[in-house]
């Protein structure tokens, strides 16, 4: 039976196909002709989408209305009403089109999310393939992608927005919160109701590295959990390795930094070896062989980059063990000797990020903050007999060496608009609180301090209003 005409002001609205896909629409009736010659469904289920009107609602006064609860609600409920206008006749179509209006709603599309995305949190954790996901996407002309990957485009989504990108003016803005409400909504939707795949791991994780970043940090242990499990259900553990030099395909590469991202979030207690001056291990490497990778000495790669990322991580999870250690001398032992292999990662990395950033600069401030949590510590054991006072100092030294070059860092950030401040992983605010911390305990009022400490604060501030401003 034949569609009905849908309803327009004036002139005809486009039909969903064309305006998903963004193609010209000559708007005919029942069928327009892109859907006739793509042998497709055609519908005018939409309104104009630029125009993201919901339906009327009952009118709610005082702080419940600007709930972040009461915002996500209504906002899953407009955008499930609108969706139903089109009739879709799957769950994946349907979720698929709740997805875009929620999107639309932030004044967004699917390209500004894919742009933003990987300019940002891509650069410092790359574990979506560009490459995949177009290939995903671009077969959504022809039927709605799979619930996972328009819940991976919504985690997209609520990474990379604020309500201050927002380049439109005639709509209300959505706060952030409501919107990671939202988006855990449906993505717990989903994971109840879909089996466990890549895209919906990669959504789990992008998740969690948005709680950890606004400071819901007991969500993201939550969060990442899950991710581990459904990653050893789906068997991402057992990824054939593949040779740094072999060429692995983009599927093989994005199930591999999956995996690792996943460790990376999580830092699990692993029984690893540690380097020996003879290994030249890629990331990849790892998943045969379980060593951690020691950093590759050429500049140009990416992988290597990732690497110090995974080899950062299990670092600063060593140093959390150590410090649980009762024996003191055994502690201070242990810490001392990541103290060195600390500072030789760090001299490395900071060496291959040559000022840029990216995800040697991830690798970076976890070192950073590693060093820092074992140097106060060392302070805070003055009293050990196996604290000498060389050593005493050797901390101070270290305390001060790091909180300049974070002050140093933090210099070349100013000026660093709120929408390019997602080009610095959101783990640099504990470096920074960090030397503040020291800074303040440690050195006296001075000029010197007073402009450090204000130097470390503006940056401080502008990563606050981008990750902390949850209200």
């Amino acid at each position: 039976m034949a569609l009905a005409d849908p309803p327009h002001n004036g002139s005809r609205t486009v039909c969903v196909n064309c305006k998903l896909q963004k193609k010209k629409c000559d708007k005919m009736s029942p069928r327009c002709g892109q859907c006739v010659r793509k042998k497709v469904e055609c519908r005018y289920g939409f309104q104009d989408t630029e125009q993201t009107s919901f339906p009327v609602r009952p009118f709610l006064a005082g702080p419940i209305a600007y709930d972040p609860t009461i915002q996500s609600s209504r906002l899953l409920s407009d955008t499930f009403s609108n969706m139903l206008i089109s009739e879709p006749a799957t769950i994946e179509s349907a979720l698929y089109l709740q997805v875009y209006r929620i999107l639309r709603a932030t004044g967004q599309n699917f390209d500004d999310v894919k742009v933003r995305y990987f300019r940002g949190m891509h650069t410092f954790l790359p574990i979506i393939s560009p490459e995949c996901l177009n290939y995903d996407l671009g077969n959504s002309q022809f039927a709605p992608p799979p619930t996972s990957v328009s819940i991976l485009l919504l985690s997209m989504c609520l990474i990379t927005y604020h309500p201050e990108f927002s380049y439109r003016q005639d709509i209300e803005r959505i706060d952030q919160a409501s919107l990671y409400l939202t988006t855990k909504s449906l993505f717990t939707q989903v994971q109840s109701s879909s089996p466990d795949s890549l895209r919906l791991i990669q959504a789990g994780i992008i998740i969690a590295i948005y709680e950890y970043s606004s400071g819901r940090n007991n969500d993201a242990f939550a969060t990442i959990g899950y991710c581990a499990r459904m990653g050893i259900s789906s068997r991402l553990h057992l990824t054939t390795p593949f040779q740094a030099t072999g060429g692995p395909t983009a599927m093989q590469e994005e199930e591999s930094n999956t995996h690792w991202g996943i460790f990376i979030s999580r830092a699990p207690e692993i029984q690893v070896e540690l380097m020996t001056e003879s290994d030249d291990l890629y990331l990849s490497d790892l998943l045969g062989s379980k060593r951690l990778p020691r950093l590759p000495g050429d500049t140009l790669s990416k992988r290597g980059g990732f690497a110090s990322i995974a080899r950062a991580a299990w670092l600063l999870d060593q140093a959390l063990m150590a410090l649980s250690e009762t024996d003191q001398d055994l502690r201070i032992a242990r810490l001392k000797n990541l103290d060195y292999i600390l500072q030789k990662s760090l001299a490395v990395g900071l060496n291959q990020a040559g000022g840029d950033r990216g995800s040697w600069c991830t690798g970076n401030a976890i070192n950073m903050r590693t060093l820092f949590i074992i140097h106060r510590h060392i302070v805070d054991q003055l009293s050990a007999p196996t604290v000498t006072e060389r050593e005493i100092q050797n901390t101070y030294t270290a305390l001060d060496t790091i909180t300049m070059m974070m002050v140093d860092i933090a210099a070349t950030q100013d000026g660093l608009s709120l929408v390019l401040i997602d080009t610095l992983p959101s783990n640099v605010s504990y470096v920074i609180q960090a030397a503040l911390a020291h800074l303040r305990d440690n050195h006296p009022m001075s000029d010197k301090r007073i402009h450090a400490e204000n130097q470390l604060r503006r940056t401080l501030g502008i990563l606050h209003k981008r990750w902390k401003n949850m209200s």
